[in-house]
């Protein structure tokens, strides 16, 4: 077994995930007569766990933790598991001495692989919650269409179909949709079709917004019974104030709404977009449509996908993901100091969720902050998992601009290069869901996921290879060459064996960026 100095880890992440992993392994050998030391040792795999999401740069106090915690229970240790204890002990103290390069900093293959797991699990089993939040924004969305003429929504029934030429089309429909099938998409809200409700919603009011910004359309909003909360209450009797009304009747705001066509664009268009965290995206270049795909997830090209799922075969179905098709400016302040702190970089502060979080509050109307975070999360889910943005991305203006995740660091990373911003701290966002069992037991599978795959990434071992006890994976060594540093660049024509080549290009290619 080899000391921390021999180990070669290439980040933080690494480091972190390769303590969790050995832990949870000891753990799970444990009899049932170490009950005691079992539940220690599973107390300060969730810190570590925790400390992972929150992207902390160090974990050095937990190895004080894990001395104590085998001094505790010296007696039931035998001498090897002893030496390996005392080992993980110098591995966490050590850990935060790492010193990657920008290159494997952006790369960062496991935070890459952890939110992809996290959110593929969440599309693909959303919670009731979730689908109840969502289905409360679809029959609005329903009522809303009732009470407007049909012929308005031409451009979404085409953005919905095989028709859609943007790089966006993740989610759309197999077949071309009428707008009546495409409403009963909606009214029957299964947890099957959640990547394609979501895509209706984004379309839907990408479309309506547009043509009232644009075209200066007017909406009829009678449906609308306004009993706003939170954020959208304040933002509500700000507006109010702007066109003369100053008492908090916010029932007046539908008259507003329908009066003013541009005030339907106003909180993705303006409110999001006038905040200091869209100043800078950390983008170089424009977006490169020549890469087409159908693969789910954050991975760039060179890295580990064989566990990770394709949405689908059909090649007129990829989209042109921002992980595969944007690439960072490391000049960037944001990409800076984004990637310090061990954060994914897709393509900065997420326009898409401000489109849905637009269409959350003014077509839904949600009646609860719970219920909105519910939504979030179904945003989250759909966004992350198509590639388009890193959690962070999302979460950040979600709570910069309509404070739905109190807690969340937002905004620090745009902080001046004098100061050391604060980590995205994910489980803050994991927190609002502590007493929802589905959401729970989500993460505990995407953490399980997330470990299988961990041992595939670095000890070329397979999942039967995890179960086996700890001394025969030590004989794998402690890590083998890590692929996320020896990996060869995005641009690189020389792929290595492993890489996953993305699907023919589709039969009409996605033409425009059009959310931002």
């Amino acid at each position: 077994m080899q000391s921390y100095q021999q180990a070669k880890f290439a980040s933080r992440p690494a480091a972190y995930s390769y303590i969790i992993l050995r832990l949870d392994l000891f753990k799970n050998q444990l009899s049932a007569a170490q009950a005691d030391l079992a539940n220690e040792l599973a107390t300060l795999i969730e810190k570590i766990k925790i400390a992972f999401e929150n992207h902390e740069a160090d974990i050095s106090r937990y190895a004080a933790t894990l001395l104590s915690i085998k001094n505790n229970h010296v007696s039931k240790i035998d001498e090897t598991r002893k030496k390996l204890l005392n080992i993980l002990a110098e591995m966490i103290a050590m850990s935060s001495t790492l010193k990657p390069s920008l290159q494997v900093q952006y790369e960062n293959e496991f935070q890459r692989q952890f939110e992809s797991i996290f959110a593929i699990n969440l599309l693909f089993n959303p919670t009731d919650a979730m689908m109840a939040s969502v289905g409360r924004v679809s029959d609005k969305i329903i009522e809303f269409v009732a009470f407007n003429k049909e012929e308005l929504f031409n451009e979404v029934i085409v953005n919905c179909s095989n028709k859609n030429n943007t790089a966006e089309r993740f989610g759309v429909a197999k077949k071309s949709q009428t707008l009546e099938e495409l409403l009963e998409i909606l009214e029957t809200n299964k947890k099957s079709d959640l990547a394609t409700i979501m895509h209706i919603h984004y379309s839907f009011w990408m479309v309506c917004k547009n043509l009232a910004r644009d075209k200066n359309c007017q909406f009829n909003f009678q449906y609308w019974d306004a009993r706003p909360v939170g954020f959208f209450a304040d933002h509500i009797d700000k507006r109010l104030k702007v066109y003369g009304i100053h008492n908090k009747d916010y029932s007046r705001y539908k008259g507003v709404l329908e009066r003013k066509p541009a005030e339907v664009a106003y909180l993705s268009d303006e409110h999001f977009y006038v905040s200091i965290i869209y100043n800078d995206k950390g983008r170089k270049g424009a977006l490169d449509l020549s890469k087409p795909s159908n693969q789910l997830g954050l991975m760039l090209l060179h890295q580990y996908t064989e566990n990770l799922p394709k949405l689908a075969d059909d090649a007129w179905l990829s989209w042109a993901p921002d992980v595969l098709c944007q690439q960072p400016d490391f000049e960037s302040r944001y990409v800076k100091n984004l990637l310090i702190n061990d954060g994914v970089y897709v393509a900065g502060p997420s326009g898409m969720i401000s489109v849905l979080l637009s269409l959350m509050e003014i077509v839904g109307n949600v009646p609860t902050t719970l219920m909105k975070q519910n939504y979030l999360g179904a945003a989250v889910a759909f966004i992350v998992s198509g590639g388009f943005h890193s959690m962070h991305e999302v979460l950040e203006p979600a709570e910069f601009c309509v404070k739905l995740v109190p807690g969340y660091n937002a905004s620090m990373l745009h902080a001046s290069n004098h100061f050391r911003s604060l980590p995205p701290n994910y489980h803050v966002f994991f927190a609002l869901f502590a007493n929802d069992q589905q959401f729970q037991a989500l993460r505990e599978k995407s953490w399980h996921d997330f470990l299988t795959d961990f041992v595939a990434l670095k000890f070329n071992a397979n999942q039967k290879q995890v179960q086996q006890s700890s001394s025969q994976l030590e004989n794998l060594g402690i890590l083998a060459a890590p692929r996320a540093a020896a990996a060869a660049p995005p641009d690189d024509k020389k792929r290595k064996k492993e890489e996953i080549e993305p699907p023919k290009p589709p039969t009409v290619a996605p033409a425009k960026r059009s959310h931002e």
